[in-house]
This record gives structure tokens, sequence and C-alpha cells, in this order.
């Protein structure tokens, strides 16, 4: 996946022994005022890293995929998602697909 997509905001990632691959998350700073920490925390640069982050371990670690391969796999580990949360189950965890 890397290299497949523009990094405009320089985003980072880095290897976790226990989590796998994760992406850093910008900090604000605390003595911003209150809509400026606001503005930020809502901003992508904050939200991407932290919906990456939460993604299961075996997309964050995909290598050697298309973007297309990688969207297709994200799709189909949301609909599994989506279909739990309306059934008020508990979120199965997808096997990776080959």
């Amino acid at each position: 996946m890397r290299g497949l997509c523009s990094n405009d905001i320089d985003l980072r990632f880095h290897e976790h022994q226990r989590l796998g691959r994760l992406c850093n998350i910008g900090r604000v700073h605390p003595r911003a005022l209150t809509r400026v920490k606001t503005l930020k925390s809502n901003s992508f640069s904050i939200r991407g890293p932290a919906l990456f982050n939460s993604l299961p371990r075996h997309l964050r670690a995909l290598t050697n995929v298309t973007l297309d391969q990688f969207k297709a796999r994200l799709d189909h580990f949301y609909k599994i998602y989506r279909t739990s949360r309306t059934s008020r189950t508990t979120t199965p965890v997808p096997q990776p697909t080959q």
C-alpha cells in the first residue's frame, strides 16, 4: 500500500511490536484556543490516522497489494461490520483473504 497514494500531509507510520503498523497521530497544543483545538482535533490530519489505527491489524499490515485490492478488502470488512452492528451482535473479526 505504501507509495500508492500521495502523502501531502506527511503522515508517518511505525511498526509497533504488539499492535503492528500504526500511523502517528498529531498532537493538539494544550494551550491553544478552544476553537483552534476543536478545528485541529477534527481535521483530517488527526482523524485520518485515528481511523487507520482503528482498522483490524490484518488490514493495516497489507503489503504488495494495489489500491483497488486494499479498497475491496476494506469494503468487505465494512460490509461485515455494518451487518454485525445492525444485528446487535458482537463485531466478528473477518479472516484475511488470500
